[in-house]
């Protein structure tokens, strides 16, 4: 969203039509003050070019708190570069989740590649790479779910645009279930 208003016009409508206070909605210049007031099992986000920032204000604030981003395109030039300093923030807890082999491939690549650059021999990519295709098959048979009586909280950074497909309206009704 292009200005704060509408955002705030935007965060405000997703947050009213949260269930039970299981959706926390909130724009992306609060991350830090959220991570402080709350805890949060997980930190998901498909705005991979943001990784490093989220990565760095979780390592701060609560550096057990998995982190997992969604990567679809990986040529980027710039990525070269943001692999790198992935590669020092990005644990053992923490996944990227490409779409395709090919995908995996390039991922695990680029990292080998800029730790090589980088002239660090020791330098190695600690974080998992995760193949997620973008299509799933569904189920034949309805499963039967047993609700936990846990309560499980996931941080989603998304964008709210217009232009873009993040939609969460079909989402909440889902994570209230």
């Amino acid at each position: 969203v292009d200005n704060y208003d509408q955002q705030a016009k935007n965060v405000n409508s997703l947050a009213k039509k949260a269930y039970n206070q299981k959706v926390r909605v909130f724009p992306a210049y609060l991350f830090s003050e959220q991570l402080r007031k709350h805890s949060y099992q997980a930190i998901h986000t498909n705005m991979f070019t943001l990784l490093g920032g989220i990565a760095r204000i979780r390592n701060s604030i609560s550096p057990k708190v998995p982190i997992t981003a969604l990567t679809a395109t990986v040529t980027y030039p710039f990525y070269d570069q943001e692999f790198l300093s992935l590669l020092s923030l990005l644990g053992a807890n923490d996944a990227i989740i490409v779409p395709s082999r090919n995908s995996y491939s390039y991922v695990d690549q680029i990292c080998v590649e800029v730790a090589r650059q980088s002239g660090r021999p020791s330098f190695k990519r600690k974080f998992r790479i995760v193949q997620i295709p973008y299509g799933i098959n569904a189920p034949t048979k309805k499963k039967s779910t047993k609700h936990s009586s846990g309560t499980v909280r996931v941080l989603v950074f998304n964008r709210f645009s217009k232009y873009d497909k993040c939609d969460l309206l079909p989402i909440i009704p889902l994570l209230k279930q």
